[in-house]
């Protein structure tokens, strides 16, 4: 489920998202959110209840669980939220395909990878320089602090 738990934080379109869970055994109902770009961006609590409990995405699970919330309820809901994403962009791919053509959305992606690459390359390159630079300064690997791939939005003035 940490799995799903990243996906959502780095790969949904919305901004937010909201669930309602049952707790276990009580029959008492708990609202869950997460609220994009919030820090932390998960908060729950009961129904009925005032404040909320807010976590970051690394504590969630193990703070419903502290409080009997239904994981597996939880986890379906994320799965639906995720492929309802899909859904998504399957119909805007299509739909850009459509519009604008095969070999322009293949290239738009290819063109947009080797932007990826070569920015990683070159954040790669500047953490290296810095650590040879300062080696008294702690540098964290590129890799440890990777965030999602970034969206290239357009490719000039095709219409």
């Amino acid at each position: 489920m940490e799995t799903l738990l990243k996906f959502v934080d780095q790969y949904l379109f919305d901004d937010h998202l909201y669930w309602r869970l049952p707790q276990l055994y009580s029959g008492k109902e708990y609202e869950v959110q997460w609220v994009k770009g919030e820090s932390p961006p998960w908060r729950y609590r009961a129904v009925d209840g005032l404040f909320w409990k807010k976590v970051a995405a690394s504590e969630i699970l193990q703070a419903l669980a502290e409080d009997k919330l239904d994981l597996e309820t939880f986890e379906k809901e994320l799965r639906a939220a995720i492929l309802q994403q899909a859904v998504f962009a399957d119909m805007v791919l299509k739909k850009a395909t459509e519009m604008m053509g095969a070999e322009v959305i293949r290239d738009a992606i290819k063109d947009n990878g080797e932007f990826m690459d070569s920015l990683v390359s070159m954040i790669n390159g500047l953490c290296k320089d810095i650590a040879a630079e300062a080696p008294g300064i702690s540098v964290p690997s590129p890799a440890a602090t990777a965030l999602p791939r970034l969206r290239l939005i357009g490719r000039g003035a095709q219409d």
